[in-house]
């Protein structure tokens, strides 16, 4: 019962001339009432737990049951800290998708390119827990 979500995820630029504003916006959005309110009238969830008595549009109603059943939840965010593999991934996905190489063609594009960065010493290797 776990599943990996896609995020965008919210940040604070390092040298912003109010980093303690945007923390108090970033507050304010994902409070439990915003965070209902925005899912209802965006269409999209939000990584905020809330009560029970979302409105989730129809087009939600299955992936908020889903979600809501997991027990764990994680995403894969090696897009945004190894953007060269990241792009290699979704070019051999762009690939298999359109027939031109076999799924192990594709995990053998993917796995070079996570090699090169496992051996990349000038690389910051990121870890889960």
């Amino acid at each position: 019962t776990a599943i990996q979500v896609g995020i965008e995820p919210w940040v604070i630029p390092a040298k912003a001339k109010d980093p303690a504003a945007g923390a108090a916006i970033f507050r304010w959005m994902t409070s439990p009432e915003n965070a209902a309110k925005f899912t209802e009238e965006k269409g999209t969830l939000m990584a905020v737990k809330v009560a029970d008595t979302v409105k989730y549009p129809p087009h939600l109603e299955r992936a908020a049951t889903v979600f809501n059943a997991s027990k764990t939840k994680w995403s894969a965010d090696f897009r945004q800290w190894y953007p060269e593999l990241g792009k290699e991934a979704e070019n051999a996905m762009a690939a298999l998708l359109n027939g031109t190489v076999t799924p192990e063609q594709f995990a053998e594009r993917v796995e070079k390119a996570a090699q090169a960065v496992r051996d990349n010493p000038n690389i910051i290797k990121h870890t889960v827990e």
